[in-house]
């Protein structure tokens, strides 16, 4: 298997020695095991030392971070010297809501609960970017959403802090609506906000991102790629995120959009990019190294075909083992322009890995069982 070569501490341009830290990355299971990794592999593409955990770590001010989730807030930037997008893999924003899937929707009306600094023009202006949907910050508009959304076929109720597809649930009836919404309440308060959306059948996913390391130029440390994601069953026999298959072209979304890419994935891409415009022209001080976007196509309950953005992820995700694998195919040989690269999810005991992939996690996971984790990048086109 490979390993990654062990770093040389360095500077990059204009600053002192950096250190390489996690955030937010405790635990047994494989996230943290995983976030483990990505961070030692970044910190060697990067020439830094890798130091663990931020948490036990002496001092901040010289570190490079991979935060397992958005930072947020004010304090937040200060208290880990976050000013741009050379100091961490990941995201950080100015208030917590904007970096979940719902910004994706517009509220149901313009009188609706919503977080403080919530910008009513964005989706307003990805209508036709995005799947027809609501996103809901009280149970009462919640119902009012869902209600106006069902006239239309089945709808999928999303809590905006969940990921990978986890704890969603979809309703067909007015009843369903309103069992399932009582059961995401305490006291008759959401737990979490929610996203509603009109759910497709024959659904594709595609996975639409990019990744700019700090770099001398530019070009050299940025990747752009658009590929699908599949689906495995897990432990119990229940479709689980099975990983990322990517093809990955050294550079901007420019460079993405200028190769022959299938009319479906062309698609995609112009969707997702031009969502991400919108997102960097709205959200002012958004601080964004990782952009990830994922893309459904399907059949509506009335036949039609949709295309739409679903959300999007601005922190380490399940294609980050294949970015990276990418990401150090392009360091390898730098006349590299694109590779394709793959991340795979495999649940039992001890499945078969390629000789040439980087394992990211192989065990027990405590709630998820047996368990392996892997990617790898394939320069043959």
């Amino acid at each position: 298997m490979m390993e990654p070569s062990q770093p040389v501490a360095s500077a990059l341009p204009g600053q002192g020695p950096r250190i390489v830290l996690t955030h937010g990355g405790g635990g047994e299971g494989h996230e943290s095991a995983t976030h483990r990794v990505v961070a030692e592999r970044i910190a060697a593409l990067l020439g830094l030392p890798f130091g663990g955990a931020c948490e036990e770590a002496g001092g901040l001010a010289a570190s490079y971070l991979v935060p397992r989730n958005p930072l947020s807030g004010a304090g937040e930037a200060a208290r880990y010297g976050i000013r741009g997008e050379g100091d961490l893999f990941g995201c950080w924003v100015p208030h917590a809501w904007m970096a979940t899937k719902a910004i994706v929707h517009p509220l149901v009306a313009t009188d609706a609960a919503s977080p403080p600094g919530w910008s009513h023009v964005l989706a307003g202006e990805a209508r036709g970017l995005t799947l027809d949907g609501f996103a809901a910050f009280s149970s009462v508009d919640a119902l009012v959403a869902g209600r106006r959304l069902l006239r239309r076929g089945a709808v999928r109720i999303k809590p905006t802090g969940a990921d990978g597809g986890r704890d969603q649930i979809v309703v067909r009836s007015e009843a369903g609506l309103a069992s399932a919404v009582e059961d995401l309440c305490l006291d008759g308060e959401l737990t979490d906000s929610l996203v509603l959306e009109e759910d497709l059948e024959s659904v594709k996913t595609y996975s639409v991102g990019q990744v700019r390391l700090p770099s001398r130029t530019t070009s050299s440390r940025t990747i752009s790629y658009c590929g699908t994601q599949s689906l495995t069953p897990n432990n119990d026999g229940a479709a689980a995120y099975g990983g990322s298959s990517l093809f990955v072209v050294r550079g901007g979304f420019d460079a993405l959009l200028s190769c022959a890419l299938p009319s479906e994935s062309r698609e995609a891409v112009e969707k997702a990019v031009a969502f991400d415009g919108l997102v960097d022209r709205h959200f002012a001080g958004l601080i964004a190294s990782r952009r990830n976007y994922d893309v459904a196509c399907g059949v509506d309950g009335e036949g039609r075909r949709r295309i739409g953005v679903l959300e999007q992820s601005w922190r380490v995700g399940g294609a980050t083992p294949a970015e990276i694998a990418a990401l150090e195919a392009f360091a390898a040989n730098p006349r590299l322009q694109a590779v394709r690269a793959r991340s795979v999810e495999v649940y039992g005991r001890e499945p078969p890995v390629r000789d040439d992939a980087t394992i990211y996690y192989r065990g027990e996971d405590p709630r998820m069982g047996p368990l392996t984790k892997y990617a790898w990048a394939d320069e043959k086109i």
